[in-house]
């Protein structure tokens, strides 16, 4: 099986140089703002699954509506897995931030500068192939604020089969340029936020 998620397919359609410089194992770059989220990622799972209260989230996240049972406990906790095959050849795979099984219902927490609008995670493609390969979720519930727990927004999204089928579109495409080694579009986007910056021969 060949392994992908939603960034190994943004990548390759966004800039394909990221896939051959994956391929290629070449050495990543550590960006503060992969870290800075860690802390409010904590303390709104622990708060939502009920281990520990928080008196910042307790008014917008209600544990009696906003209930979590399974969330990340560590990084790539099994706990939160899932996994899809695509074409018998490809093994689609993610973790969620958490979900309650009785309530059909999955976590989704980012933390920014900007916390995100719900419209900006309604059409986030990301969430588009959470749901399709969690088929017996009803909703996901975006949980955004900045670093401090700022600006702490709450929005219920429902999951639609219109979603599901543009995000299989979507991984289809991305598919393609893989299966065809169509490696000469795509580059120099977002190359400022890239983890191959510094070692990417298209920079050189």
């Amino acid at each position: 099986m060949i392994k992908i998620s939603y960034s190994t397919i943004n990548a390759v359609i966004n800039c394909r140089q990221i896939w051959l410089n994956k391929m290629q194992g070449l050495p990543t770059k550590d960006f503060e703002y992969f870290h800075y989220g860690k802390a409010g990622h904590d303390a709104i799972q622990k708060h939502v699954s009920g281990q520990e209260e928080h008196p910042l989230l307790a008014k917008t996240l209600p544990i009696e509506h906003f209930n979590f049972p399974i969330v990340e406990t560590k990084d790539f906790d099994e706990k939160t897995y899932f996994e899809m095959v695509i074409k018998d050849k490809y093994l689609f795979r993610g973790y969620r931030d958490g979900f309650n099984p009785e309530k059909k219902r999955r976590l989704e927490i980012k933390i920014s500068t900007t916390p995100w609008p719900s419209s900006k995670y309604k059409t986030s493609m990301q969430k588009k192939c959470y749901d399709l390969c969690n088929p017996t979720d009803k909703s996901s519930v975006l949980v955004t604020a900045r670093p401090d727990l700022g600006g702490l927004k709450a929005y219920e999204v429902a999951s639609t089969q219109k979603d599901r089928d543009e995000a299989m579109a979507w991984i289809m495409k991305g598919i393609s340029i893989i299966e065809e080694m169509d490696f000469d579009g795509g580059e120099a986007i977002n190359c400022f936020r890239c983890v191959y910056q510094d070692v990417c021969e298209k920079r050189r």
